[in-house]
C-alpha cells in the first residue's frame, strides 16, 4: 500500500470525515479519502459454531486519486458495488465516477 497522499479539491463541506464507511448486506467498506484507499470486509455469522462472528478482509484497492464521496449498492447475488466520486488529477474542480465491484 502506497504512502502517497492526495490533496482535497475545494469543497464547501470541507475534507471531513477523513474516512468514509459504507455498509450493504454483509459487506463493510472503509475508504481513506486522502490516500484513495479502499478496504472491503465481509462480516459473517457462523451458525454452526454457536453463532460466532468474523470480519475478514476480502479486498483492497488503490484508486490513485482523492475520494470526494462514496456510496454502496447491491449488485446481483452476494455482490455489491462501491460507487465513488474521485478528484480529477489535473483539475481540482472536476471529477470522475468510478465503480468497484466487491
Amino acid at each position: 500500500v502506497s504512502n502517497e497522499s492526495f490533496a482535497p479539491p475545494p469543497m464547501s463541506m470541507g475534507s471531513s470525515p477523513e474516512v468514509l464507511v459504507c455498509c450493504n448486506q454483509d459487506f463493510i467498506v472503509a475508504v481513506i479519502r486522502s490516500r484513495g484507499l479502499v478496504f472491503a470486509y465481509d462480516f459473517t455469522t457462523d451458525l454452526m459454531e454457536s453463532g460466532g462472528q468474523s470480519l475478514s478482509l476480502v479486498g483492497k484497492h488503490e484508486l490513485g486519486r482523492y475520494v470526494v464521496d462514496a456510496a454502496i449498492r447491491p449488485n446481483g447475488d452476494n455482490q455489491v458495488e462501491l460507487v465513488t466520486l474521485l478528484r480529477e488529477s489535473n483539475d481540482s474542480k472536476d471529477g470522475r465516477i468510478a465503480t468497484i465491484i466487491i
